[in-house]
């Protein structure tokens, strides 16, 4: 049988359908980039030292294992999906669904914050 918290019950929902207080609801997100960004300085690490903590290789593919740790950072729209987001949560120490959670809540967020189609 299903639980349902009697609080998650009685969430009033919006015009739209979608319980209040939901990730929509946030007053502002932040793409995972940001924290990874945000983490690197705070930790002393570089971005190649990121790739090799998530498990990326060396030698040849370096270079590119760079780029790809540079591109999330510098492209706010930029997804890790779930293989990104397990390896950034080796390389940090936190579950992997911190990262997919941060990456759901900004993209909520983002479209919350689009004009809408007229």
């Amino acid at each position: 049988m299903n639980k349902v918290s009697t609080a998650a019950r009685s969430c009033p929902v919006d015009p739209g359908g979608r319980p209040q207080g939901s990730l929509v609801d946030l007053a502002e997100a932040f793409p995972v980039g940001q924290f990874i960004a945000e983490e690197l300085k705070a930790r002393g690490w570089t971005a190649p030292e990121l790739a090799l903590r998530m498990g990326w290789s060396t030698g040849h593919d370096a270079e590119l294992n760079q780029l790809s740790v540079e591109m999330l950072i510098a492209c706010p729209d930029a997804r890790v999906g779930d293989l990104g987001a397990t390896q950034l949560g080796l390389a940090f120490g936190v579950p992997a669904e911190f990262f997919l959670n941060l990456e759901r809540s900004y993209f909520a967020w983002k479209d919350k914050q689009a004009p809408e189609d007229k």
